[in-house]
């Protein structure tokens, strides 16, 4: 952890909905003056009619930005609004949730804030000691983490020199405990170990995976390791990892680069990983579930080319986009020990399959939609889905078992589809096609399985039946299926 700073800041604000200060209509915001903490600028912003004020109208909003330039700036912050009504009890009221201790929150470019759209309510706070001469005193503690290269982006090894980089490798025990109980649930992967572990068919292969690291994906991690292969692995979701499985995986099995909650820079940095094979070139074939390690060796082809040509090296500033702002910068750097780094990878490249995970998705993953439903709500509250109206948004290998499964007696399901070709009665199987506006005010259960974004959206929200359920079976957890800021503020401002 790096410097701590207490930060005493006022604002003018008006005890009349008129408001005197005009450039706060709106959802605009007041700044602070900027101060300094670990070289890098920040600024109190707050916001008198609450930002975005189409949901969080009665609230004022206050936060913390980055101020000046920087790339996943580390840090911790908290805010308060102190008493100031000179009686001595110098109450502070404190709107933080997450504690100096609990870890940091990364902030990724200029402009970039953290803090609380509902602060506090409005109405409370214009009558309150917080308030003196139509200003606040607002206190703000921040403090800077170390950069995450120094924290998180190390390789380590293990006794024998297999690389790793895992969370906690303590955990190794209880991971090897829960991959036993694994296989015997998997006997189709015991039993190739079974029948092709003599042969070693795949003695001499260096496969490299970017697939959810899960107790199961461990089981087929050393199925490969039994016929022969050589495996490096990383996770393509930051959020699915076991970290007891990689621990377990790193210690017996392969080379793994996976944490849970991983950041884009640390997510980034396994990838590059799980590529790395040395000197010797790179992967045979990649199977690259969302095809981010692909993505990375086609940039880098790219940028060598322009390299070899003019010597020009990419420039990760050319964009604010911070995940477009990592993947130049880790290829840059490589260029500068071996500039035919992806070229040697590409040479030795034979394939890559995605479709390891979603292929049998519908056969497998999307037929226990029903179980999960039944476990949706409270146990408490005794849903019956008989007779109800289900739709599916998306066919092809992630939804098409769907409505099957759905259509046991008295209940109905139907389909939204672009694909022309998936909405020929041949391919679904008979369902209905329809569109989403037609049917959302008629329909009690969504299931949404396209991996794309801006399937449900706050207008279609508005007009579902009350109690709907919606339910997410994407093949990508971590693809935006429904407006959720929008759809967040909707939903709390109908429950309250």
């Amino acid at each position: 952890m790096g410097e701590e700073l207490t930060s005493n800041s006022r604002f003018p604000s008006s005890r009349t909905s008129s408001r005197s200060v005009i450039e706060t209509v709106n959802g605009k915001h007041i700044a602070s003056e900027k101060f300094t903490v670990g070289g890098y600028d920040w600024a109190i912003y707050f916001y008198p009619d609450g930002k975005n004020p189409e949901y969080n109208a009665t609230y004022v909003s206050v936060f913390i930005a980055l101020a000046s330039e920087g790339t996943y700036v580390r840090a911790l912050f908290e805010l308060t609004l102190l008493d100031q009504s000179g009686k001595g009890k110098h109450k502070v009221h404190s709107h933080f949730e997450r504690s100096l201790e609990s870890g940091p929150y990364a902030l990724k470019y200029r402009g970039n804030m953290w803090g609380y759209k509902r602060f506090f309510r409005r109405a409370m706070l214009e009558t309150s000691d917080f308030l003196k001469d139509d200003c606040l005193k607002i206190n703000c503690s921040l403090s800077l983490f170390s950069s995450a290269s120094a924290m998180a982006l190390l390789v380590e090894k293990t006794s024998s020199g297999r690389e790793y980089k895992v969370k906690d490798l303590s955990q190794a025990d209880f991971g090897r405990l829960e991959i036993e109980l694994a296989e015997v649930e998997m006997p189709g992967l015991m039993a190739c170990r079974t029948e092709f572990s003599p042969s070693q068919p795949f003695k001499g292969a260096r496969i490299t995976e970017s697939l959810h690291m899960t107790i199961q994906t461990a089981v087929l991690i050393e199925t490969l390791t039994a016929l022969g292969a050589e495996v490096r692995w990383c996770s393509c979701n930051i959020f699915s990892t076991q970290d007891h499985a990689t621990a377990a995986i790193a210690r017996d099995s392969a080379a793994v680069f996976a944490l849970k909650g991983e950041t884009l820079q640390e997510y980034w940095w396994c990838t590059e990983r799980a590529l790395d094979w040395g000197p010797g070139g790179g992967p045979n074939p990649i199977v690259d579930d969302g095809g981010d390690a692909t993505l990375s060796i086609h940039e880098g082809v790219k940028a060598e080319e322009e390299f070899a040509k003019s010597g020009k090296v990419p420039d990760p500033n050319s964009t604010d986009n911070a995940e477009f702002r990592i993947v130049p910068t880790i290829i840059r750097d490589g260029l500068k020990s071996d500039p035919e780094k992806y070229h040697k990878m590409k040479e030795g490249l034979v394939g890559v399959s995605e479709e390891t995970t979603t292929g049998v998705k519908s056969k497998f993953d999307n037929c226990t939609v029903v179980d999960t439903l039944s476990r949706t709500p409270d146990e408490g509250d005794k849903r019956h889905d008989h007779g109800k109206v289900a739709l599916v948004a998306g066919h092809e290998t992630s939804g098409r078992d769907v409505p099957r499964r759905l259509n046991k007696p008295a209940r109905e399901s139907s389909w939204t589809e672009i694909d022309p070709i998936s909405c020929s009665p041949s391919n679904n199987g008979g369902s209905p096609v329809l569109t989403l506006e037609d049917v959302v005010s008629d329909v009690d259960i969504f299931v949404t399985t396209t991996s794309n974004k801006d399937i449900i959206m706050v207008d279609h929200m508005r007009k579902m039946k009350n109690n709907a359920i919606a339910l997410v079976c994407s093949s990508d957890p971590a693809s935006p299926l429904f407006d959720c800021l929008l759809c967040t503020c909707e939903c709390a401002h109908m429950i309250r």
